[in-house]
């Protein structure tokens, strides 16, 4: 890791790729348009505003602490020992648990309906984790300068498209026809089409200008990917008028409207893109993971990026032997989603604590701190009702995170 050598823009697109955008507009909003329907657009504004609260307290960690911790180091700033070392190993889970649920996403779900044979899939669950490394190995600027290039390009369609509707749709119609406990719920799965970003927290001593430059690149990607989800849920719901059964039905609204109003040419490219997307997001979380591995176990990168590359390699394992990759996508996003939301929690209601010790504490954002803490625990409780019986794999994995978290806080490690 070398210091002070990553500028602004590769830190925006740590943030940026590791949100994901266009898998959110290909295939992720499929939640949300579920949940509230033809209010969709209002959703996604108000899914936005709701974890707005956590991004500003996010944005001022980042800004104030740099370190190869990230989240783990403010949680050491604001929070007791064994609380800090808790959040950490959560955060450390939520981002492993989360490459092999995209991994699994992409694998099983995704890449099926590329015209590529079925035969090519063991060799791509074994081909992944191996590219992902041999990326990883080449240092973190090339992906970073990457994704960079491969983001722009996916905000980039997401606004073709809604421009191509839109001129021929124009603006959806609003429909009351949604309770406000749809509406309550579909705002809650925009907020988990935006979540992310975080990842740029890991490379705050590689930056050029330090904290600074990672806090304002990481709200720079939140705002532009937000923007492009309120826009993407207002022109999926103009493309599908009256009949949003066969987008919700899809599973990949995205592409279904751009076969529609695209062509089916268009449409490939987004696929590929959404591929691509998916991909970058592994990239950003396995950069952040291996840093993050570094500050909790005190080793070097290059052994930490090996350990997750093995890790890697025997969960996604998983998929494979059991022939179930939805299944396992299921249980390690339970796992994920569990992990993140209860660490923002703990870094949330820590915050006032992190502002006291800098002589920085404020009315207003104790106040902020409270919601944030309120919406997380939103989340938890709409993550658990969605799963239904998959949340006992998202509190197992809290258990088990919590366990290496107390483990590591009895520990002589830092």
């Amino acid at each position: 890791m070398r210091e002070n050598s990553l500028s602004t823009p590769l830190l925006f697109s740590q943030s940026l790729s590791s949100i994901a955008p266009l898998g959110s507009v290909a295939a992720y909003l499929t939640f949300a348009l579920a949940q509230a329907g033809q209010l969709t657009p209002l959703a996604a504004v108000i899914g936005v505003l709701l974890y707005g609260a956590w991004v500003v307290i996010a944005y001022q960690y980042s800004k104030e602490v740099e370190s190869v911790g990230g989240t783990y180091q403010f949680a050491k700033e604001s929070l007791p020992r064994i609380l800090a070392s808790v959040t950490g190993w959560l955060y450390w889970g939520s981002y492993m648990l989360f490459i092999i649920s995209t991994s699994s996403y992409l694998l099983g779900i995704v890449i099926p309906m590329t015209p590529l044979p079925p035969s090519l899939l063991p060799p791509l669950q074994l081909g992944l984790p191996l590219m992902i490394l041999g990326i990883m190995l080449t240092g973190v600027r090339p992906p970073l300068y990457y994704t960079l290039v491969t983001s722009v390009l996916e905000i980039l369609m997401i606004f073709a498209l809604g421009v191509l509707v839109l001129t021929r749709t124009g603006l959806p119609s609003i429909s009351l026809g949604v309770s406000p406990l749809e509406l309550a719920s579909g705002s809650l799965a925009v907020s988990y089409t935006v979540a992310g970003g975080g990842a740029s927290f890991f490379l705050g001593k590689e930056a050029v200008r330090g904290g600074r430059a990672v806090s304002r690149a990481y709200l720079s990607a939140f705002t532009l990917a937000a923007v492009s989800v309120v826009f993407a849920a207002t022109y999926e719901v103009a493309a599908a008028g009256e009949n949003l059964g066969y987008l919700i039905d899809s599973g990949f609204p995205g592409l279904a409207i751009a076969q529609e109003y695209a062509g089916p040419g268009f449409e490939r490219l987004m696929l590929i893109l959404t591929v691509n997307s998916l991909i970058g997001s592994i990239i950003a979380a396995y950069s952040a993971l291996s840093r993050l591995t570094t500050a909790l176990v005190r080793t070097d990168l290059a052994r930490s990026v090996l350990l997750i590359a093995l890790i890697y390699l025997g969960l996604s394992s998983i998929g494979l032997a059991t022939n179930n990759f939805f299944g396992v996508y299921e249980d390690m996003t339970a796992g994920s989603l569990f992990s993140l939301f209860l660490s923002h929690t703990l870094l949330s209601a820590g915050f006032p604590f992190f502002l006291k010790r800098r002589k920085a504490l404020k009315l207003w954002k104790v106040i902020l701190s409270s919601l944030s803490v309120f919406v997380m625990i939103l989340m938890i409780a709409f993550t658990a009702f969605s799963l239904g019986e998959t949340s006992s794999a998202g509190i197992a994995a809290v258990i088990v995170f919590s366990i290496l978290g107390v483990i590591h806080a009895g520990s002589n490690m830092p």
